[in-house]
């Protein structure tokens, strides 16, 4: 079932965690027309070769996203038009109200936050902001492990790390 376009603008116009690199990280594009779209609209591509295959990607955070609304909505890839994550689909059957949806929206971004604020304390502009998040947290702790600077900031970045994975897992990717 497809959610209706009210629900979608409402809730996902105020998530976009699959767009900034919280929740995914990268979108498969569906061949080398759709590629060659993207760039046009000025969107870096990434070709690779997909179990022997070429394929293309958009990495994300997706250079489109403006706060957590697509720019390019109406020319969005179709990986993006079809993807309804499962809290979309648990509001779009009923079992979770909007307001509660809108909730758990909220406890992501501010969990999300709470990571920026510490890879930005901990990173001082040494991981790449166009990587997704957990690459950036990744990097950033092993770089502080290689210079033999483990904090106990980087094990609180780690552990807030892992409680929004836990939680993008469970209410955003889960069946």
């Amino acid at each position: 079932m497809s959610a209706p376009d009210s629900l979608t603008a409402a809730l996902c116009t105020e998530c976009g965690l699959c767009c900034d690199g919280s929740l995914l990280a990268e979108v498969e594009l569906s061949g080398e027309v759709e590629a060659g779209r993207m760039e046009t609209l000025d969107l870096e591509v990434e070709e690779g070769d997909d179990s022997g295959r070429d394929a293309w990607f958009l990495p994300l955070p997706c250079e489109a996203l403006c706060g957590s609304k697509c720019g390019i909505y109406e020319h969005r890839p179709r990986t993006c038009r079809t993807f309804e994550c499962r809290l979309l689909k648990d509001a779009d059957s009923g079992a979770l109200q909007l307001d509660e949806a809108l909730g758990v929206v909220a406890a992501a971004r501010s969990e999300r936050d709470a990571v920026l604020e510490l890879l930005n304390d901990l990173d001082a502009g040494g991981s790449a902001p166009r990587l997704p998040l957990a690459e950036r947290v990744s990097e950033t702790v092993l770089q502080l492990e290689e210079a033999g600077r483990r904090s106990r900031k980087a094990d609180r970045l780690r552990q807030r790390m892992e409680s929004l994975g836990a939680l993008l897992t469970d209410r955003f990717l889960g069946e």
